[in-house]
């Protein structure tokens, strides 16, 4: 599995259960505050200065607490590419 990074699509698999289960789309990575607090229940909990993943709303999910969601593969019947013929 490779690193999370921008324009992934995620879940929260670890940390606070008011987070868990939650997908979301990746808009950037920075640096986590040294605590962070959970939006739904307003809980405080230390983020270990790790990086975290930003949300299109804004919210931050460190990275540790995350899995990334791979696409599906594509089945072969689907038509992946059509040769164009101009005359």
């Amino acid at each position: 599995m490779s690193a999370i990074k921008k324009g992934d699509l995620v879940m929260v698999v670890r940390g606070h259960p008011c987070g868990l289960g939650n997908t979301f789309k990746v808009v950037g990575i920075r640096p986590a505050t040294p605590f962070i607090r959970c939006c739904d229940c307003k809980e405080r909990m230390p983020s270990g200065g790790a990086l975290a993943a930003v949300r299109e709303d804004g919210r931050v999910f460190v990275l540790s607490r995350l899995i990334k969601i791979d696409p599906p593969a594509l089945d072969k019947s689907t038509e992946q590419e059509r040769e164009l013929c101009h005359y």
